[in-house]
Order: C-alpha cells, then sequence, then structure tokens
C-alpha cells in the first residue's frame, strides 16, 4: 500500500514538474515575439508529446519505446511552428494535415498491434552455429577495418589527429567513398553483435571491450553524430535487453547522447567550447534569437527540416512530379546498376535534403501513401518493440535497434528506406540468427 501510495505520489510529482516546465517554456517563447497561433500550436505539440510519453512508460516501465520515440517528432513538429530561423517558413494546409494525418495513422499502427501478439517472420537463411556466427563476425571486422585503412589512404591523413587545422569534415564528405563504406556504418553494431556472442558464451569480456574500443576508434574519425547515436542506442538495447535498467539510469544515457552529440558538432566545427558552437551554429541556422544549444540544435536539425519537407512536397505538386513507390522501395532500387540520379531527383530527396520522413510516403502514394505507409511504419515498429520486450530472441536487441534509430531521427531526415539500414538488417540477420 505505501509503495502505490508513493507511486502515485511521484507520478503527480512529476507531472507538476513537467506543467512547470511548460509554463516556462511558453513564456519564454511568447517574450521572443512568439504569436498567438505559434504559440498554440507549439503547446499541442508539446503536451501531446508528454502525455504520450507519460502514457507509454507508465504502461511499458521503460523510457525507450515507440510512442517516447516518436513523441519527440511530435515535440518537434509543435517547436517548428515557432519561427527562430529566417530558413523555416508557413506551412501549407495540405503540408500541415500530411503531418497530422501522419502522426495519427502512426500511432494507430502501434496501438493495434500492441494487442496482437508478435509476428515473427521465418528466417529463410540455414541458421549459423555459435562458433560460424562469430567466425563470420571476425570476417565483417576485418572487412570493415581493411575499408577504414582504404579510406584513409585515399584521404591522406587520420581525421581525429587533424582536428582545428583543416577543414576535416567537408573533406570526409567530398572524399570519394565507395559503396564498401556501409561496412564503417556497420562498425556501429559490431559491439554490439559481440556482446551478444558474450551473453551466449562463446567469447570472453576482454574481446567485447577490444572491438567496442577499435569501432569507436573508426567512427570518431568519421564525425558522424547519426551513427555515433546508432551505436550508443545498440549498446543501451543490449544492456536493457539482459538486465534490468532503471529508468534512471536511461535518462542518464539520453544524456550521454545529447552530451556526444553536441561534442562532435563541436569537433566538426573546430572547436571545444559549448558557446563558440552554439554561435557558431546559430548563424549557419539563421537564428537571431537568444537560443540556448539545445534549442539552436531543436531548431536547426528539427524545425528547419519540416520547413524543407514542406518545400519539397509543394514543389513536387507544381511540376506534377509523382515517385510512384521508387523511394518506399529505395534500399532494393539502390542495389541495381541504376543511374540513382536520375531515379532520385535531388530536389525531391527528402533523405539529401533533409526533410523529414514525411515526404516520401506522399510523394509515392500521394494521400493513400500518408495514411497505409504511416500505418504500416508504426505496426511494424511496435511489432519489433513487442519481440524486443519479450525476449523472442536476441536478435531482436538489433532489429529494434535500427527501427528506434529510424524513428528517433524521423524529424531530421528518412532513414527507413535507406540501404544502409537495409544492409545492416542483413548482415544482423546472417550474423545472429
Amino acid at each position: 500500500m505505501l509503495k502505490n501510495k508513493l507511486f502515485y505520489f511521484g507520478i503527480c510529482a512529476l507531472c507538476l514538474l513537467m506543467f512547470g516546465a511548460d509554463v516556462f517554456l511558453i513564456l519564454r517563447y511568447k517574450d521572443w515575439s512568439g504569436t498567438m497561433p505559434q504559440l498554440l500550436a507549439y503547446s499541442f505539440g508539446l503536451i501531446l508529446a508528454e502525455v504520450i510519453t507519460l502514457f507509454s512508460v507508465l504502461k511499458y516501465k521503460q523510457l525507450v519505446n515507440p510512442y517516447s520515440l516518436f513523441s519527440v517528432f511530435i515535440y518537434i513538429y509543435g517547436y517548428s511552428f515557432l519561427k527562430l530561423s529566417a530558413k523555416q517558413n508557413d506551412y501549407t494546409d495540405r503540408f500541415t494535415l500530411i503531418c497530422l494525418l501522419s502522426v495519427v495513422f502512426f500511432l494507430l499502427g502501434c496501438i493495434i498491434i500492441d494487442h496482437l501478439k508478435p509476428i515473427s517472420i521465418s528466417n529463410i537463411l540455414p541458421k549459423l552455429g555459435k562458433r560460424f556466427a562469430l567466425l563470420t563476425s571476425h570476417v565483417l571486422v576485418v572487412i570493415s577495418t581493411l575499408v577504414f585503412f582504404i579510406e584513409i589512404k585515399q584521404l591522406g591523413y587520420l581525421p581525429i589527429l587533424n582536428l582545428g587545422n583543416l577543414d576535416v569534415y567537408s573533406e570526409l564528405n567530398s572524399n570519394n567513398v565507395t559503396p564498401l563504406h556501409n561496412f564503417i556504418i556497420l562498425c556501429a553494431l559490431l559491439p554490439t553483435i559481440y556482446y551478444i556472442h558474450f551473453k551466449r558464451e562463446v567469447i570472453k569480456l576482454p574481446l567485447v571491450l577490444f572491438i567496442t574500443i577499435w569501432c569507436g576508434f573508426i567512427l570518431v574519425n568519421y564525425l558522424s553524430r547519426q551513427v555515433i547515436i546508432l551505436a550508443l542506442l545498440s549498446l543501451v538495447s543490449a544492456v536493457t535487453y539482459y538486465n534490468q535498467i532503471s529508468i534512471a539510469k536511461t535518462l542518464m544515457y539520453l544524456c550521454v547522447f545529447f552530451i556526444t552529440f553536441v561534442a562532435l558538432g563541436s569537433l566538426r566545427s573546430s572547436s571545444n567550447i559549448e558557446e563558440d558552437a552554439n554561435t557558431f551554429l546559430k548563424a549557419y541556422g539563421e537564428i537571431d534569437k537568444p537560443t540556448n544549444i539545445a534549442e539552436t540544435y531543436l531548431s536547426l536539425y528539427g524545425a528547419v527540416n519540416f520547413s524543407t519537407g514542406s518545400s519539397i512536397i509543394e514543389g513536387a505538386r507544381r511540376d506534377d512530379y509523382s515517385a510512384m513507390g521508387r523511394y518506399t522501395f529505395r534500399p532494393i532500387i539502390a542495389s541495381l546498376p541504376f543511374n540513382k540520379n536520375a531515379i532520385y531527383p535531388v530536389q525531391y530527396s527528402s533523405y539529401d535534403l533533409l526533410g523529414t520522413y514525411l515526404t516520401d510516403p506522399y510523394l509515392d502514394f500521394g494521400w493513400f501513401g500518408v495514411l497505409v505507409v504511416n500505418f504500416l511504419y508504426g505496426a511494424f515498429s511496435m511489432n519489433t518493440y513487442k519481440k524486443y520486450i519479450n525476449k523472442v530472441n536476441d536478435y531482436a536487441i538489433l532489429e529494434w535497434t535500427l527501427v528506434a534509430f529510424c524513428i528517433l531521427m524521423a524529424a531530421f531526415t528518412n532513414y527507413v528506406n535507406t540501404f544502409f539500414v537495409f544492409f545492416l538488417f542483413i548482415i544482423s540477420r546472417i550474423t545472429l540468427k
């Protein structure tokens, strides 16, 4: 009885704290000349995200779940109505409706699958023995290492040793890499794969630590915050799968995510001071409001992207452009010997232009895509998560990691139908099934 009273007292205290924070934020943005429609839209996104997150955490006893992750997207959508950057523009009624229907049908897909048993697809590939699976993992480490050496030789220097002296990040982006670069991204999951081998009692812990340090070294040299976050997310998912992790510790991990994001941003701009990084990013994002580093990131890597998505959709309508499913099936098409630039014009590419995940379903199938594709996204996300929390098999760790990553980055760009995510799914399934 006392335990229940303490639990409800904690919930009430949390709600009061959230209410106070909400009032503070709304008044803060009102002082920045936020109009009433902007503040109402922001408040709607803020409160809806909080309610969904609180409901999901109470239901699953885990902070990271499909609802809470998608709440990040909902919050940033509400935040995008605050005109903090000169790069933002007003949304058309069409784009606003696309956003709202996408949210509704994603959540609807989650809700319906949440009431069903997890659906598993049989692996058409023969299941590898533990030793052979470990050997396959060793081969992947060797390939990733060779690709790393090839790309570093092509670049001409080790990026981590040249920070502050060269425009390293720009040169990394302009460095002519091949599809083999996907093995570099695979380094984000290799430590988790070895951790699973350790839990299967195939290897000892020192080997896991060595692989983790080596893969971390490779990833840090590429300064990709998204891939680093994928690596951290996979490790947290693995630890949570095998151990009971409190919500407080999960919050600590999320703080590590954010600190990592900011730290890599400082390295990329050759700065090690938060104020300098914030000033640089505000100038780049054309933000003239007194935002802190978190608000700057939310604007530059979230709110602005919704404006980009709106522009992509309006441009496609003006040009009478229809993708006819080519974005949904991009992982398959991208693996074929076609001219990708002809198939995927840059002006309509949400992945290249960072236009959130919203645009592709609409460009592919119109309003049908907005409803059905988002429903399928939500259904697949919840089904994957249920396999993870029900511990159907340890492969679910990596499957859920990739799905969680795509949801978390939904307000940034569309990773759902990228080849590298498809590649990681296949490699993970071969290695661990």
